[in-house]
Parts: C-alpha cells; structure tokens; sequence
C-alpha cells in the first residue's frame, strides 16, 4: 500500500510529495478502559506499553496488540491515586518508570506492572524545583548502584508569567533517587521566542535524548537546539521552512484567565505549534536525522472563539511532517510534507527506521497503530 505525503499550502509547489508504505497495522486491544489521552512506547521494537493519561492506567500488549496486562495507579487501586500519567520511561521489562503529571509521584513498575518502588521527586528535593509542563522523564542511568534520573524542569524562583522565568530559569534536572542529590541544567536559548513572549502552557521543551546529546524542540519556537551536560554552550538548527518562523505570544505578567479569554485562539490556534516528536532519532547509515510533525495554524478569524472550536468538527488542523539532517552544516535545510488526514504524529521510529503512527476511531473505540516505511533515498 503505497500512500503521499503531499503538500498542502498554497502553492502545492511550496512541499515535495514523500511516498511511504504500510507495513501492518497492529490493532489494540481495548477491553477495560477506554483510553483517553492515549500514548505508547515500544521496548526493543516488541513490546508495546501504553498509558491512558486521564485514567492513570498502564498497559502492556505483545507486538501484535494483544494485551498481555495492564494496571491503574488511581482511585486506591494499588494504594495510590494519581491524578493524571505523564509518560513512562523503558530501563529494560522489568523496570518501567511512570511519572504523574505536575505532582511529582514516581513509580518503577515491574514485567507484571506491580509497583517495585515509588519516591515523590519534588519530596526528594525539598520542593526545589517542578516538573515541567511537559511531563518527561529524559534519561535513567544506574552507575556503582546509584540510580540517577534526568527530568524535564524548571524553577520555582519566578512565576512562568514572569519574564525573569525566562532568563534564569533551568530547563531539565538530574536526580539521584538514593540520595535526594541533584543538579539543573539548561537554561532558554537567547534565539528563543520564549524570552519574548508569554505563550501561557506551552513554556517548555520535549527532548530527545541521544548519546550524551539532548535535543529540545518548544512548542512556539520552530528551531532546534542541542545540549550537552556541564557546558552552557548549545547548537542552534535554525528552521528555514514554510511555515511562521515568528511565533507571537502576549505581554508578559498576563493573568491566565484574561489570557485564555482573550488570546487563546490567537495563540494556540492561528499559529503553528512545533512541540510534536518521536521519542527517538533517526539513525540511517553514517547520518543522524530529527523529524518532527507540526499542527499547521488554522488562521482563524477574530470572531471565532475556543467554545466554538471544541463544539464544531469544522475546525481541522493539518499536519506537517518536518526532517533536518543533524549532521549538515548551517545553514540547515529543512525538508516538509503534508501528513495524511489519519495522523496528527508518530510516537516511535525502530532500529529498521519504521515509523509508529497512532489513529484511531474514538466512536468504535478502536485503536490502531500503522508501521510506516518511508522512501528515504531523496533525504
């Protein structure tokens, strides 16, 4: 099965056509709980394991779909009541991390998802610091048996209203779960759209962590960056693309309700959104490649308010499919495609360089993972 990825502004020129294949399509099995908020990972291109955000459940299924067990961390099930998953985290099949989402709870869940250990991050450091917006465990190693963890954070020192947030802020954490010893990192690039402008909710980066390198993608910020641990030195991969490269937020101090009832549409709707990536690079060969999607701005007029958004199905975002060579020199080139209707994003890419993309029909309650090859010989 051969599908396009054409493009889809105008002109049509603007994108080139990229085919791919379907591989298969592993159908999820869906029995007890209705997923909402619905996300997987994949531990050594086999097993899938996926969490229901709002039901606080992890699940685990055969590289076919089928379930081979699932447990929910809330309402006093297993003693514990998390508010809502914020992403696991793979170490091998008997050590998976799940972290809550803004509360800091921790859990290292064994082969059968029982909870072998849990610690409260923000506990561990004296409150010192919050998980981000973005809920991400980053990296886990355990080095002369000490077990140290790398999370997405951010101080507490200003309020993310605030413009000094953006200056003095550090964006990621390493934590060592023995000791309560820890260490920040990063701080926002001075090219960042974020030390000029307040986008309220969508403040911090997702990474990738990829031998010894953490690449952040922002939401509202179209480059890339690259870190390395001890060095305030960072690569920039500046986005030379179609799309806005000038992301306009508001004032900053702005309350949070005055903003949502003002300039939410403004901001989340009329303006592209760059935060969505695989949990993984591409590796080809000798080269390295990050890929993204994007949620292409609607362009939506002043009269269109967010109730209108959430009650009409007219409202659709497209999605754009983005991949620059890590390994090219600047400036970098930055090659874009239109995904098909079926996608908003792909959540893995294996050691075959196949990609993982989630749809679903929510009616039905069907969920379907498509393995995608993709023909990469014009990358």
């Amino acid at each position: 099965m051969i599908l396009l990825l054409a493009g889809c502004s105008t002109p049509k020129a603007e994108f080139e056509d990229l085919p791919f294949s379907i591989v298969k399509t592993i159908k999820i099995e869906n029995e007890q709980f209705t997923p909402s908020g619905f996300d997987f990972e994949l531990f050594n291109d086999s097993l899938i394991y996926a969490y229901d955000i709002m039901n606080a459940v992890v699940f685990k299924y055969d590289s076919q779909g089928k379930l081979l067990s699932s447990n929910r961390f809330q309402k006093g099930i297993n003693e514990v009541n998390l508010t809502y998953l914020g992403g696991l985290y793979l170490v091998n099949e008997d050590s998976v991390f799940a972290l809550e989402m803004g509360l800091g709870n921790l859990l290292l869940l064994d082969s059968d998802l029982k909870i072998k250990n849990s610690w409260n991050v923000y506990r561990l450091t004296e409150e010192q610091f919050y998980t981000a917006s973005k809920t991400q465990i980053i990296n886990f190693e355990a080095t002369d048996d000490q077990p140290i963890i790398t999370l997405s954070a951010t101080s507490k020192k200003y309020s993310s209203s605030q413009k000094e947030h953006y200056e003095t802020s550090f964006l990621a954490i390493k934590l060592n779960l023995k000791t309560g010893e820890s260490r920040t990192f990063f701080k926002y690039p001075q090219e960042s759209s974020y030390r000029n402008n307040l986008f309220w909710g969508d403040e911090d980066p997702y990474y990738i962590f990829d031998n010894g390198v953490y690449y952040a993608s922002f939401s509202f910020d179209p480059n890339l960056y690259s870190f390395i641990e001890d060095s305030e030195e960072y690569r920039l991969y500046t986005y030379d693309g179609k799309l806005n490269k000038k992301p306009t937020g508001v004032q900053f101090g702005m309350n949070q309700a005055d903003f949502i009832r003002d300039h939410q549409v403004e901001v989340y709707y009329n303006q592209n959104d760059f935060n969505l990536i695989s949990k993984n690079i591409l590796n080809l060969s000798d080269r390295k490649y990050f890929i993204r999607a994007v949620r292409k701005a609607m362009k939506l007029g002043e009269q269109v308010g967010v109730s209108d958004i959430m009650l009409t199905n007219n409202f659709v975002h497209e999605y754009i499919f983005q991949i620059v060579d890590l390994y090219q020199k600047s400036p970098h080139v930055w090659k874009e495609y239109l995904l098909p209707k079926e996608y908003k994003n792909f959540s893995y890419i294996d050691q075959e360089g196949r990609f993982y993309f989630k749809r679903g029909n929510m009616d039905a309650e069907e969920y379907l993972i498509d393995v995608v090859e993709l023909d990469v010989d014009g990358l």
